[in-house]
């Protein structure tokens, strides 16, 4: 008797179910080799020992699982439940951080116009034609530029942009 001839022929579903695996795993080894497998007309069949039947197999798989947690899928059911409340938690934290960002973010857009009026207004009364009225000024003869240095303790005022940046 050949090695084929001792095996049984099972579905792809049939031998996940006796494996305790799924149908793409059982697909899996069958394409890297690891589980023999043969093709009658559309159908793939997995080959495996006879040791391996699911009257076999499938009953003592169910009885140590039941024996070890009888009360499994009440506490599975449980910590699921206790999962998804704490998931909606954080969606519900994230919604609000969202709702305070877009909130802040609209009140500082509403603020744009009323920073760069107020720095226009700000840089109107200065002039960057040179002045030779001032005491110590260039002369406009002399055309070297002005130097925003010429009054002591006095700085330029800066740009809106600069006052809010902190630069």
């Amino acid at each position: 008797m050949g090695e084929a001839t001792r095996r049984q022929r099972y579905t792809v579903a049939q031998a996940a179910e006796i494996l305790g695996t799924t149908v793409e795993g059982v697909r899996g080894r069958i394409k890297r080799g690891t589980l023999e497998s043969v093709r009658d007309g559309g159908t793939v069949y997995v080959l495996l020992p006879p040791d391996q039947s699911t009257d076999r197999a499938r009953p003592a798989n169910d009885q140590a699982s039941d024996q070890s947690r009888p009360d499994a899928p009440e506490e599975i059911t449980e910590e699921l439940r206790d999962r998804i409340r704490y998931l909606e938690r954080q969606v519900e934290e994230e919604r609000e951080a969202r709702r305070r960002a877009d909130t802040l973010l609209a009140q500082l857009m509403q603020r744009i116009p009323q920073l760069a009026e107020a720095s226009a207004s700000e840089e109107a009364p200065e002039s960057p034609e040179p002045r030779s009225d001032r005491p110590g000024g260039p002369s406009e003869a002399s055309g070297e530029p002005e130097s925003g240095s010429e009054r002591p303790g006095s700085e330029a005022p800066r740009s809106w942009w600069r006052r809010i940046i902190g630069g």
